[in-house]
C-alpha cells in the first residue's frame, strides 16, 4: 500500500503489516497513519487487506494477503481563509517519493502495488505545484515493477471526466474508476471514452466503510460520550472516492495470483503456457 501510512497497530490491522517503510522523511517526520492526521492509507488498506471473519469491523478483499506499509504521501496544510487560519489537511504524493518506493516493492517480493493518489511536483519549498509533466522517474519505475512481474493498480481519479491522472495512465498500470450502489459510474469518477480506453475498469467507490485510525474513534468516542474499546472493536468510517475502489482491485488481484500461482514469487512467476503471471493475472481481472 504506497499511501500516508497505515494504523498497523490497530485491532483489524495488527499481524497483517509485514514492514513500515516511508519514502517521506523528508517532508514528514511520522510514520503511521495516525500521527499525520490524514487516514487515507489506513482505509485503502482495510479494503484491500483487513482481517477477515474475526467478527470485528469489515473484511478485506485479499483476505489472506500481507501488507506493506510503504509510506509514500505526507499531510500537507492548505490554508483556506489566511485571516482566520482556516486550515484543511491534504495528503501530497511526490512523483520522486512514489517512483521510489514502486522501485523498493518491485525489488522486495510485493506481488500488488496499490496507488490510490494522484503524483505531485514539488518546488524547492517542499510545497506542491500541480502534477508532474510525463514521462518522468515515476514512468521508469513503473515500467520496471511491471518488468519484474508486479500488478499495479491505481486510481483513475475523482474529476468526472476524461483527463488522464497519473500513475494510473500509465499502460502498465490497472486504472481503477469508481461505481455507486446502483453499480453505475459514479457521478464524480474519472473515466475514459471510446478510442481512448486508458481506465481499465470501475468498483466500488461511493460510501465505502473501512478502517480509520483508531486515535480518531477515541478522540470521537471521548467528544461524544460514548464507550469505545480499542482492544475489541474496529475502527471504521465511510468514505468515497477511485481512491476506494482502486484497493477493491488490489485485494482481488491478489486473490487471483493466490488462487492461479500459490506461493510463486512475481520475478520468476510465469504461467505454463509461458506468459508473465502479472499479464495473467491483470487479463482475468479486466
Amino acid at each position: 500500500i504506497l499511501d500516508t501510512g497505515i494504523d498497523c497497530d490497530s485491532i483489524e490491522h495488527a499481524g497483517k503489516c509485514v514492514e513500515e517503510t516511508s519514502f517521506v522523511g523528508d517532508y514528514s517526520a511520522y510514520m503511521d497513519d495516525p500521527e499525520d492526521h490524514v487516514g487515507h492509507g489506513t482505509h485503502v488498506a482495510g479494503i484491500a487487506a483487513v482481517h477477515t471473519n474475526n467478527g470485528i469491523g469489515v473484511a478485506g478483499i485479499g483476505w489472506n494477503s500481507s501488507l506493506g506499509n510503504l509510506k509514500t504521501c505526507f499531510a500537507y496544510e492548505i490554508d483556506l481563509l489566511p485571516p482566520l487560519g482556516l486550515y484543511v489537511i491534504v495528503g501530497v504524493c511526490p512523483v520522486s517519493s512514489s517512483a521510489d518506493a514502486i522501485i523498493y516493492a518491485a525489488n522486495n517480493g510485493y506481488h500488488v502495488i496499490n496507488m490510490s493518489y494522484g503524483s505531485d511536483e514539488l518546488d524547492g519549498n517542499g510545497d506542491p505545484v500541480g502534477a508532474p509533466a510525463q514521462p518522468n522517474t515515476e514512468t521508469d519505475a513503473i515500467t520496471y515493477a511491471w518488468s519484474q512481474g508486479v500488478v499495479l493498480v491505481a486510481a483513475a481519479g475523482n474529476d468526472n471526466n476524461t483527463i488522464r491522472l497519473y500513475p494510473a495512465a500509465n499502460n502498465e498500470v490497472i486504472a481503477v474508476g469508481a461505481t455507486d450502489h446502483f453499480d453505475d459510474r459514479a457521478s464524480f469518477s474519472t473515466f475514459s471514452i471510446p478510442g481512448d480506453h486508458w481506465v481499465s475498469l470501475l468498483a466500488p467507490g461511493e460510501d465505502i466503510l473501512s478502517t480509520m485510525p483508531v486515535p480518531d474513534c477515541v478522540f470521537l468516542a471521548e467528544l461524544l460520550g460514548f464507550s469505545f474499546d480499542p482492544q475489541a472493536e474496529g475502527c471504521m468510517t465511510w468514505n468515497s472516492g477511485t481512491s476506494m475502489a482502486s484497493p477493491h482491485v488490489a485485494g482481488a488481484a491478489a486473490l487471483v495470483w493466490g488462487h492461479l500461482f500459490p506461493g510463486q514469487a512475481p520475478q520468476s512467476c510465469t504461467s505454463s503456457s509461458g506468459i508473465p503471471c502479472n499479464e495473467v493475472v491483470r487479463s482475468h481481472i479486466e
